[in-house]
């Protein structure tokens, strides 16, 4: 996913490093991890804005947009 991009050093605490690790699911790079995390707390703050059926209704959408995404980049490697 994340193939062409500027890289960046980051000092973390071995703590920190643990706890994201321990959230990586498998060939998942750090970058993604950091990043699907979030993206999980952007929608969770903006379900505290809506119904918490629109809230659901939108991650159901994006869930359903991410793999149609995914399984088009799939089919063109």
């Amino acid at each position: 996913m994340f193939k062409h991009m500027a890289t960046k050093t980051l000092t973390i605490t071995e703590e920190s490093y643990n706890l994201l690790d321990s959230r990586k699911k498998e060939r998942e790079s750090f970058s993604e991890v950091i990043s699907r995390i979030l993206k999980k707390n952007r929608l969770a703050n903006f379900k505290g804005e809506v119904s918490l059926e629109t809230a659901n209704k939108v991650l159901k959408t994006r869930n359903a947009l991410n793999k149609s995404f995914e399984e088009r980049l799939d089919r063109l490697k």
